[in-house]
């Protein structure tokens, strides 16, 4: 969802792949998580460890690019420039963040009374 929501239809995959990978996955665990009746409230001091492995992916691919020139995404080619780069990631990270701050508020909203422990 945060891929389609900031550079849709730039994959190298067919779209479809895309598509589901993106999209329906990504919407099908939202929906899985809102409807699942025991999903604990998730604390706004963890909602950062959503970071780590977003920025090791990030890492990781940079270097892989550097070393062998494949990376996954257009926008993360080295020859767009290196401003294009950062903003690419910056926005993929603030629209990471923003959606994790829907997950976190999702947590918190209960459709169905809470089973008794």
């Amino acid at each position: 969802m945060v891929y389609n929501g900031l550079v849709p239809g730039t994959g190298s995959a067919p779209p479809w792949v895309s598509v589901v990978l993106h999209a329906i996955f990504p919407a099908l665990v939202v929906v899985d998580f809102a409807t699942a009746p025991d999903r604990p409230e998730l604390p706004w001091t963890r909602l950062w460890w959503v970071l780590p492995y977003p920025l090791l992916w990030v890492a990781v691919v940079l270097l892989r690019g550097a070393t062998d020139g494949w990376v996954p995404y257009g926008f993360l080619l080295p020859e767009r420039g290196l401003t294009s780069l950062v903003l690419h990631v910056f926005g993929i990270l603030v629209l990471l963040l923003a959606a994790a701050t829907g997950v976190w508020s999702l947590s918190r909203a209960r459709w169905a009374p809470r089973r008794p422990s």
